[in-house]
């Protein structure tokens, strides 16, 4: 496929019709998915069309957004083939256009997603004869329309993603429906996001600008005590230096009263290098720092019955800042991190003006204030703004402000957390089976990477941690690690990950264009930071990142196009 010239564009044109019964499709499934991609696109409702083909060549990639999208428009949909005959690329999601998708013939409904041709660029992360079923078996998907091309991916007997591609024209990917996309069916981080946007990358004409995370990997370790000489650790942190020692740089939720001078002489030092992060998380496992959470047998955990589980009151919230405060001041060399991580997830309101005092800036949960865990998640960027997760073993990642009670500090915490519930329980879950323990972080950390959300390999040292061989504890890092090095991951901190999250949600990048051989790329909104742009130029669907410098208000830029 031949690169752009100069003066055509290099982000998607969508087309979008909000007048027919199924642009929900792309309102409510696509949308957010492009948005937390970094697919920056321009929006044609029909309304304002139609274009001519030369007008939409411009476009390396025409997204038909959803069925019925064209209905009707027999001027546009001519103008669409006309582009792709140009070498303009067309994603479609489950709408007719000939010659390349047609009604689908069939009608059997089904409950399983296979892939049936591994080796093609898009479908290359997965395996051949992978199959994924959705975990609501009663709702009913069938794909709306099929071409006479072989499929990459089957729903049932039936297509679920097929490509075209032919000689001096743009590559065509058919999308036979989007429904898979909803909550109530099976939805994001469940294993088929990366097929979507290296099916959009695939198709686009090059080069392809994107605004996607970059390949992040974070490491966060709640209830941690520093009992690693229990089970036989020389020291109490070993396991913490392990991960160091292999370039992880762990955030970790501390257990203030927990921790012996010889654990705060080890950590001290990895604190101080800025190799971990921690932040106070409670003062032991059963004495909770932000929440009235005490168990009537504490020998048989909280959820066998609660004596009391609910918000502190403004004088008990006060004497628990004194505390933690007391502690930090006996230890003025312990940095606390901008990372803030209630112990299980229980805030009570009064602690918002403590928090911003502390210098903390992000959250790592979607748990509303006052509310017992696990209670509802609050609705939150960028997938669940209209709906909540329906289930507690949802694959869940949020990137968005923290829904304090008073409004003052609705945007004093940006919120994210990614946990991949159906893989082994709603975290790592690490144990002395060292091969399967290997195995679920490599499926947890994949399935996040895969998905362009934020990789966290998330554990507790209470309960899981504590409990392992330290040789085994060794060789299961030393194979994750290995096995994400060959992926070109970068090991950040989960307070530099959390603070370039806030800068993509707070800033957007707005057009792309190529001019003079070089990338001409605008944004709006405010970046504290340095971001990165990823720019496809070939078939490898491998990005070339080019940084982006900080910015407030319109920013410019001139970009390398290529390689």
């Amino acid at each position: 496929m031949s690169n752009a010239a100069d003066g055509l564009r290099a982000l998607p044109l969508v087309i979008a019709d909000p007048r027919n019964e199924r642009h929900s499709i792309f309102s409510d499934v696509l949308e957010p998915y492009l948005n937390q991609m970094g697919i920056a696109f321009e929006l044609l409702e029909q309304a304002a069309g139609p274009f001519n083909g030369a007008e939409l060549s411009q476009w390396p990639l025409i997204i038909l957004a959803h069925p019925g999208c064209l209905s009707g428009q027999t001027e546009l949909a001519s103008a669409v083939v006309q582009a792709v005959e140009a070498g303009t690329g067309l994603v479609s999601f489950g709408e007719q256009i000939a010659p390349w998708a047609h009604s689908y013939a069939g009608s059997e409904a089904s409950t399983f997603v296979a892939i049936r041709d591994a080796d093609h660029p898009i479908s290359r992360l997965h395996r051949q004869g992978e199959r994924r079923r959705h975990y609501h078996l009663n709702k009913e998907i069938i794909p709306a329309i099929s071409s006479s091309a072989a499929p990459l991916v089957t729903l049932g007997s039936g297509p679920l993603l097929s490509v075209v591609q032919a000689d001096g024209q743009g590559r065509v990917a058919l999308w036979s429906t989007l429904e898979w996309g909803r909550h109530d069916v099976l939805g994001p981080l469940y294993g088929l996001d990366d097929l979507l946007w290296r099916s959009i990358v695939w198709a686009a004409r090059k080069p392809f600008v994107t605004r996607s995370l970059p390949p992040f990997l974070t490491m966060r370790i709640d209830d941690v005590s520093g009992f690693g000489q229990l089970k036989g650790g020389a020291t109490g942190l070993y396991w913490l230096r392990d991960c160091v020692e292999l370039g992880w740089k762990p955030w970790v939720g501390l257990f203030l009263d927990d921790l012996t001078p010889d654990v705060l002489d080890e950590l001290r030092p990895m604190l101080r290098q800025n190799q971990v992060t921690a932040c106070p998380h409670a003062f032991s496992y059963w004495d909770f720092g932000y929440f009235r959470h005490t168990p009537k047998y504490p020998d048989q955990g909280y959820w066998s019955e609660a004596a009391a589980c609910e918000p502190y009151t403004e004088s008990e919230v006060l004497d628990r800042v004194r505390r933690v405060e007391a502690w930090y001041a006996k230890h003025p060399d312990i940095p606390m991190s901008k990372v803030f991580v209630p112990h299980y997830y229980e805030l009570s309101e009064g602690y918002m003006p403590h928090l911003a005092r502390w210098g903390c800036e992000f959250i790592c949960s979607m748990n509303p204030e006052n509310t017992p865990y696990p209670g509802t998640m609050t609705f939150g960027g960028p997938y669940y703004k209209k709906t909540t997760p329906p289930t507690q073993t949802t694959p869940v990642f949020y990137a968005d402000w923290y829904p304090a009670k008073e409004e003052k500090y609705r945007k004093s915490l940006f919120a994210s957390i990614t946990e991949i519930r159906d893989d082994n329980g709603y975290e790592w879950a690490p144990n002395n089976k060292v091969d399967d323990t290997i195995q679920h972080g490599i499926n947890q950390i994949s399935r996040a990477l895969d998905a362009q959300v934020l990789a966290q390999l998330f554990t507790h040292e209470s309960g899981y941690i504590q409990y392992i061989k330290p040789d085994h504890w060794k060789a299961i890092m030393e194979a994750i690690t290995d096995t994400f090095a060959a992926r070109g991951v970068i090991h950040t901190t989960l307070d530099n990950a959390m603070a370039y999250m806030r800068d993509l949600h707070e800033s957007r990048l707005v057009s792309a264009a190529c001019v003079d051989g070089e990338l001409e790329v605008r944004f709006e909104g405010t970046s504290a930071g340095e971001t990165k742009i990823a720019v496809y130029a070939d078939d490898t669907l491998e990005p070339v990142w080019r940084e982006i410098r900080p910015f407030n208000g319109t920013h410019r830029e001139m970009l390398p196009a290529g390689k």
